[in-house]
Order: C-alpha cells, then sequence, then structure tokens
C-alpha cells in the first residue's frame, strides 16, 4: 500500500485533477507519413496547453483540454511545425499548462 496524501474530500484538487498532468503518444516509430498524435490526461478541464517539439523552430502550438481535462493534437496536421512532411529524425513533444505543469513523450521519424 501507499502513503500517498489524499486531498481533503470534495476539495476542487480532488475533482479537477483526477492525477498528474501526463501525455502519450500514439506511435513511438513511423514514417513523415505517419499521424503522430499526442494524447494529454490529468490537465486541468479547459485549460490551454502548449505543444512544442524541443529543438524545433516552428511556433508551439496550443490546445485546449476538455472538461475531463483530456486533449489530443496531431503532431504536424496542420503544417505548424513544418511546411511539409515531418523530416527523419528523433523528436521530443514538450507539453506544458499555464500553471507549470508539463509532460514529455519521444517519437522517431526512421524512414521516408
Amino acid at each position: 500500500g501507499g502513503f500517498g496524501v489524499q486531498p481533503p474530500p470534495g476539495s476542487a484538487v480532488s475533482t479537477a485533477h483526477a492525477g498528474r498532468p501526463e501525455i502519450s503518444m500514439s506511435q513511438a516509430f513511423g514514417d513523415s507519413r505517419t499521424g503522430f498524435v499526442v494524447f494529454g490526461q490529468g490537465w486541468g478541464p479547459g485549460s490551454t496547453v502548449t505543444v512544442r517539439l524541443a529543438g524545433v523552430a516552428g511556433p508551439p502550438q496550443h490546445v485546449v483540454a476538455d472538461s475531463a481535462g483530456n486533449f489530443s493534437y496531431a503532431i504536424n496536421q496542420d503544417h505548424g511545425f513544418f511546411p511539409g512532411e515531418l523530416p527523419r529524425r528523433a523528436y521530443r513533444v514538450v507539453v506544458t499548462a499555464l500553471g507549470g505543469a508539463s509532460a514529455a513523450a519521444t517519437f522517431t521519424v526512421d524512414h521516408g
């Protein structure tokens, strides 16, 4: 059993944040035509998060979490980071919220 500190019953913390904000990728590897989707959960309901690719000059993308604190964002679907297909390399996706929460995940574009 764990000895985690529990917020008091009925507090805003327990209802607004079901857990630590986290992200995951739809897949870890693919080619330049693969749709890499970031899935977020545990973010503030209705909050705006910023999605960046570390080391990429493209502007950060802003995504609004739903009423449960979840979001999804397809990397470069609207060519926000690159004008064409994703170049071959390893990427680190960093998501941050206004309050300072952040999470990261990686994926690799490894061929054609």
